[in-house]
């Protein structure tokens, strides 16, 4: 074996630094604890009117890329800390370090661990945060432009918090090359439904692929589109600040002195359509305004009234491939039976019944952005 000068001197290096390693193994280093955050007093915002914070919650979109399900927090050697829990379920999410609002409505976040402390924000019911310093009594996190404490009794982390995200979020695909074609079926050989284009975003009604295909929401039907060509994220609703709050309710009103609603021919529908229709527009619309409520709910009715779709609220709700949280995942009867659907949702399923309408006759909708049509919060009907 031949050594040059160089790995002599390599050799000698490694040798005196494990002499020094061994010179100090008997050095003690103390952790530092971590603060305790605690107080005796925990709070919901319970009294806000539930109408208006559904009506706030359409705001930003809190995205994360599938690059980041690997990132796995690193933990300070000096700490005394608990392993976080490990959570890789293809929502694109490192849930070691987010959490969820686990409340009906929304919760107060707080510029101290107090409830003394000011209000500086609300997270929503469904929305997300990303989680600085978790504590038994209080929790600090950001959200959107929003840092500070919630108590942890509200929130929901690791596994659960996924769970839960999968339920209330929306898979969105965009489009990443300038033109691909959308299939009938899961197969290059299958029938064209359209083209499409490099940043068009399309919700995604099966994250799993399918013979190389994802399946997404196109022209009020399901198709298929090469996984090759896409990027797919789950999006989340954010924290708002109070004055994000007030300005969006100023908004709100401003908007409603303007809007220009049509009334038209009301169709047949009894107590149980009302209910049915108030759980579509919850899993459609439910974090966002009572005019997105309204647009969905408008959607439904404009559909028994065309000729082209079934005549009745169940039929049209419930045709294949049509709104995916009722014949796909199942979830509209999940909410129908348990009742959870919001006084919102109900009012504005009994409008659109009655035969109001604020998209006209538009008979489906997509993400805002998607495609030319009336826009109202995240979501564009045509």
């Amino acid at each position: 074996m031949r050594l040059d000068k160089r790995g002599i001197e390599c050799a000698a290096l490694v040798a005196f630094l494990g002499v020094v390693a061994l010179g100090s193994a008997n050095t003690q280093i103390t952790p530092e604890k971590s603060p305790d955050l605690s107080a005796t007093v925990v709070e919901a915002d319970a009294t806000y009117s539930e109408g208006l914070m559904a009506s706030l919650n359409i705001g930003t979109s809190l995205s994360f890329s599938s690059a980041k399900i690997n990132n796995v927090i690193s933990l300070d050697a000096t700490t005394e800390t608990t392993d976080p829990e490990i959570v890789a379920d293809g929502t694109g999410i490192d849930w070691n370090t987010k959490c969820m609002a686990n409340i009906k409505g929304s919760v107060n976040i707080r510029a101290e661990a107090s409830t003394d402390s000011t209000i500086v924000g609300k997270l929503f019911e469904g929305g997300a945060a990303d989680v600085i310093e978790k504590g038994a009594e209080w929790t600090r996190l950001k959200s959107g432009s929003v840092e500070g404490y919630i108590a942890t009794e509200y929130l929901v982390f690791g596994q659960e918090a996924a769970d839960m995200a999968k339920e209330t979020g929306l898979f969105v695909s965009t489009i990443l090359e300038n033109t691909i074609r959308v299939r009938e079926d899961a197969s290059a050989d299958s029938k064209v439904l359209g083209l499409v284009g490099r940043g068009e975003r399309f919700e995604t009604v099966d994250t799993t692929p399918n013979n190389g295909f994802i399946a997404i929401s196109f022209k009020n039907k399901t198709g298929y589109v090469s996984v090759d060509y896409v990027s797919t994220e789950l999006e989340l609703g954010e924290a708002k600040s109070m004055a994000e709050i007030a300005a969006e309710e100023k908004a709100k009103k401003a908007a409603q002195q303007k809007a220009q609603v049509s009334q038209g021919a009301a169709v047949a529908a009894g107590a149980d359509d009302v209910s049915l229709l108030a759980a579509l527009i919850h899993c459609e619309a439910g974090n966002q305004s009572h005019a997105g409520k309204l647009a969905v709910g408008a959607v439904v009715v404009n559909r028994m009234k065309s000729g082209r779709y079934p005549n009745t609220v169940y039929d049209v709700i419930y045709q294949r491939g049509q709104f995916p949280p009722a014949s796909v995942t199942g979830r509209v009867a999940s909410v129908l039976a348990s009742g959870k659907y919001s006084a919102d949702c109900v009012a504005a399923a009994q409008e659109a019944l009655s035969g109001v309408s604020n998209v006209g006759g538009a008979i489906g909708f997509a993400p805002a952005g998607s495609r030319d049509g009336i826009v109202i919060g995240p979501v564009v009907f045509f």
